[in-house]
């Protein structure tokens, strides 16, 4: 039995990170035992760190708000998939205000208290700038891989190009996040039904959709 915690933070319900995110979910959804979570952060009751330092001494956020029930969902995940909108060439207010939240994860020695090797995917999408939106899935990956030390499945950097629907209706995207989800070790099950998978199959790395 695994755990996957999805993060939404795009103020479009439906949009494209959010089709990406539950079409990768899909993906991993091959056991029944599996749990899964998703978190709409934009319709939380939420605030960003307010420095009290209070976790320094518990271990956990004190601030007691909806934001500190998903970082507790967090800490007992296997598989973690964030997502992220680009606005204005960087992250969304509540993509920030998570990430700013996680603070809450370091002891007071500047250690991580996140039980490590969580499996990680990352999705930024964007609609026009692919170098920014390259380097905020970097800053991503060096918060959730370089201090919480999460594995990383994948990265998809997904142009739609102004449009709210565009995931939804890009098979090539669709599949990809699909078979990200199945690349999970909680889907591992769902991998003997495949007799073997190509070199430059999707499961092997990183597949950026650029514009274009």
């Amino acid at each position: 039995m695994g755990k996957v915690v999805s993060i939404i933070s795009s103020n479009r319900a439906k949009g494209n990170s959010d089709t990406i995110v539950n079409k990768i979910m899909t993906g991993a959804m091959c056991l029944t035992t599996n749990t899964f979570s998703l978190h709409y952060l934009c319709k939380m009751h939420a605030r960003g760190c307010m420095a009290c330092m209070e976790c320094k001494k518990t271990g956990k956020c004190a601030m007691g708000d909806d934001l500190s029930k998903v970082l507790e969902d967090i800490r007992t995940a296997d598989s973690l998939i964030v997502s992220t909108p680009l606005y204005f060439d960087q992250k969304s207010w509540a993509y920030r205000m998570f990430e700013d939240r996680m603070f809450s994860f370091i002891d007071g020695n500047g250690v991580s208290t996140l039980p490590p090797g969580k499996e990680l995917i990352i999705v930024v999408t964007y609609s026009d700038n692919y170098d920014e939106a390259a380097a905020v899935a970097g800053h991503i990956e060096a918060i959730m891989v370089g201090i919480f030390k999460c594995d990383l499945i994948g990265t998809i950097i997904y142009c739609d190009h102004g449009r709210q629907d565009s995931a939804a209706n890009d098979d090539d995207v669709c599949d990809i996040a699909c078979k990200y989800g199945a690349s999970l070790s909680i889907a591992e099950p769902f991998s003997t039904n495949i007799v073997s998978i190509p070199g430059d199959d999707a499961r092997r790395g990183t597949d950026r959709i650029p514009q274009g």
